[in-house]
């Protein structure tokens, strides 16, 4: 009897070392920015994209437009703009054969998260687009007792990275479950304080 406890006590373990493992492994950034929502209030979010074209700006922009027109009003100039459900903007450069394209989708609706916005983006995805990257982007306002930024708990936002102290917060960074990067900062202003974070780094301004 005593023999069968210990088996089972170990399998028990066993079976929990492979759960918390799993677990663990899901932590990715948009499982931290779900946990990151919950506990602010929602300012913004946002996806950017980077990737290269052999098309020139003009037939890029052209591209992109015809695939977004639909739904949304296009503004163009030095860049391409698009406003309809999210804001989208596209700048493009040339270098030799090939053109490089930013672009960035951008939110405040509070039910929108960033799978919302990088699904919307992938939308231009096609074998015309090479060497593809994204980016994630949240702020949010944190509550805070007598809006003092220096009794801010880190840990109640699992922020247990490497941070340091900045002119009017804190940045820092830390590495998810899933081995990405993430950099965050939380920074006062008039209206509160906010957190602001980004995998790999933070691409807008604060």
């Amino acid at each position: 009897m005593g023999i069968k406890r210990v088996i089972i006590f170990i399998c028990t373990i066993f079976v929990l070392g492979i759960s918390n493992s799993e677990s663990l492994n899901t932590k990715n950034y948009y499982y931290f920015e779900e946990d990151v929502i919950k506990k602010t209030e929602f300012a913004k979010n946002a996806v950017k994209i980077q990737y290269e074209t052999d098309l020139s700006i003009e037939d890029e922009y052209k591209r992109v437009c015809d695939i977004f027109k639909k739904d949304y009003k296009i503004e163009t100039s030095d860049k391409l703009k698009l406003e309809g459900r999210y804001s989208l903007e596209f700048s493009a450069w040339r270098e030799g054969n090939k053109t490089f394209v930013e672009g960035v989708i951008s939110n405040k609706d509070t039910k929108t998260n960033s799978r919302n916005l990088k699904k919307e983006l992938k939308k231009i995805q096609d074998d015309k687009i090479q060497n593809i990257n994204y980016f994630n982007y949240y702020k949010g306002k944190i509550k805070v007792k007598n809006n003092n930024i220096d009794k801010l708990d880190m840990s109640s936002l699992n922020l247990k990275g490497e941070f340091i102290k900045i002119q009017n917060g804190y940045t820092g960074k830390l590495t998810l479950g899933d081995g990405s990067r993430l950099n965050y900062s939380i920074m006062s202003y008039d209206t509160g304080i906010y957190l602001i974070i980004g995998t790999p780094i933070i691409f807008k301004t604060y």
